[in-house]
């Protein structure tokens, strides 16, 4: 991911990921269900999951300042490898 349309051209793109264990593929689970380490900020929000189909409506719950959505909200297409 670039963060400025130079770096995209000079130095190219980076692969960004993130893992959440989520304790089903199936229906909602709450943001306050997806576990997190400690120093990590706790979210808020969803993750649903329909068919083929997952959307990422989550909140990063900061403690002691605005709240802010996560990076990954969208919806995605999941497929089996």
């Amino acid at each position: 991911m670039a963060h400025d349309p130079i770096s995209l051209i000079f130095r190219g793109s980076t692969e960004v990921s993130e893992v959440l264990v989520v304790p089903r593929i199936q229906g909602v689970v709450k943001g306050s269900e997806v576990p997190y380490q400690e120093g990590n900020v706790p979210y808020k929000g969803e993750i649903s999951f329909k068919g083929d189909v997952m959307v990422i409506k989550l909140i990063y719950d900061y403690p002691q300042r605005e709240n802010s959505s996560s990076w990954w909200d969208g919806k995605y297409i999941l497929r089996k490898e």
